[in-house]
């Protein structure tokens, strides 16, 4: 008995040996690429920046503590543009001669759009966070994971006319942060196409980034009776609409621009000031969410910001978040697919964008934060999708949940369910 049960033993450190010959061990870390955050970590949204770059700092730790990909390593860096052009494209300049530095992440309007044929040029893939129109259109080497702006105000229409009753034409005012990311409504298609579909605009306020009181914007808006307003902006600035909403009694509906996530605006105005704000959303919440909603990919994404960010509270991230965390799997993944065609040593910004980036196709693993991502040769957005979350008893609840949106560009509708592609000079007869 002895006998066999030492055979027995024997055996299995046998087996135990070999399957730990045959285990697969991680590769060889052969180089180390640089992601590079061109970031307003000051200046008027900081706040929403500040998460983006821990977003993209957490997952790539997370992916260099895997052993990395196939063989590389990715070290992301960051420097502070200060929403300020100048300063932006000087860093720009330096990062430039960096082989290493195979894309940029950049969420600032203006600078997106200063950079995008530099990126080309440079070959260098320009990821928008945020997705500035002329940096996305035309095509070129830029991408991102979300509608743009001009598509969210446009999905917006189509949905408040799918449930408009009346028999006259709807109207709208318009809010938005004087500075070119609160432009984007223009720039991105967006207003022509909400004129496309028939709506009147009614009021347009455009409101200082720093504002801290904006009774007066509200009150020309009331004069100017919309059914409903829209506000492009950030969630600091959607944090005092909401208060002076209250303050005042304004009663006209409120639609946020995805920027503005439930959860940071409850954080930041109070539970009492934002009960039934309506926001658009790039992707689910997976905080402050009504518990039913909150499916096992959202809690893993709670679990890995407390994981990171253990001093940090994760109502006050909002979408940043999301953003970087997000632009972190993606550019992951792209990757991983240009390892598949070329060497560490051969991946370049070239190789990252026709192998990784053009190759990406029905991405969804992305915790369930979105539908997926998948880019073509006519569209760098990554996800045409939006929904719409409220706020209800201090918690965001979905009430229309992921649908398309049309695809807006400055001069042109490309493609919507409601109206024909064309110029906007041919459609709107200007």
């Amino acid at each position: 008995m002895k006998n066999l049960l030492l055979a027995l033993v024997g055996v299995m450190m046998a087996l135990l040996l070999i399957v730990g010959c045959a285990a697969p061990k991680p590769a060889p870390v052969e180089r180390t690429v640089k992601v590079a955050w061109l970031a307003d970590m000051t200046g008027p949204t900081a706040a929403s920046v500040i998460p983006m770059v821990w977003g993209t700092q957490d997952w790539f730790k997370h992916v260099n503590e895997q052993g990395g990909i196939n063989g590389v390593k990715v070290d992301v860096i960051w420097a502070d543009a200060a929403y300020k052009l100048d300063r932006g494209l000087e860093i720009y300049s330096k990062w430039a001669a960096d082989e290493d530095i195979l894309c940029i992440h950049c969420c600032s309007t203006h600078i997106n759009d200063a950079i995008a044929d530099k990126c080309a040029k440079d070959e260098i893939v320009l990821y928008a966070a945020s997705p500035a129109p002329n940096a996305m259109w035309p095509i070129r080497w830029t991408y991102s994971h979300s509608a743009g702006y001009g598509d969210q105000i446009g999905s917006f229409v189509d949905w408040a006319l799918d449930n408009w009753k009346e028999k006259r034409p709807f109207k709208l005012g318009l809010m938005y942060m004087d500075m070119s990311f609160g432009k984007t409504i223009f720039d991105g298609g967006g207003v022509n196409y909400c004129k496309a579909r028939g709506v009147e605009m009614a009021g347009d306020e455009p409101i200082p980034p720093m504002a801290t009181d904006i009774t007066a914007h509200l009150a020309r808006l009331s004069n100017a009776k919309p059914d409903y307003i829209y506000f492009q902006g950030t969630v600091d600035l959607a944090s005092v609409i909401c208060r002076d909403v209250k303050k005042t009694g304004f009663g006209i509906p409120i639609m946020f621009c995805a920027n503005v996530r439930t959860e940071q605006l409850i954080y930041l105005a109070g539970k009492e000031s934002t009960e039934g704000a309506i926001c658009m959303g790039w992707s689910n919440p997976w905080w402050g969410l009504e518990p039913s909603e909150m499916s096992p990919g959202l809690k893993k994404t709670a679990d890995f910001f407390a994981k990171n960010r253990p001093a940090e509270q994760p109502a006050t991230v909002g979408v940043g978040y999301y953003h970087g965390l997000m632009g972190g799997m993606v550019t992951g993944e792209a990757i991983r697919l240009a390892l598949e065609k070329v060497t560490a040593q051969n991946l370049t910004g070239r190789a990252l964008k026709e192998n990784g980036f053009d190759r990406l196709k029905n991405f969804t693993d992305t915790w369930e934060l979105n539908p997926g991502i998948t880019y073509t040769p006519t569209d760098h957005r990554g996800n045409g999708m939006i929904k719409i979350v409220q706020v209800k008893g201090g918690l965001g609840r979905t009430i229309k949940d992921w649908f398309k949106t049309p695809y807006l560009v400055k001069d042109e509708c490309i493609w919507s369910k409601y109206v024909k592609p064309g110029r906007w000079e041919d459609i709107l007869g200007k």
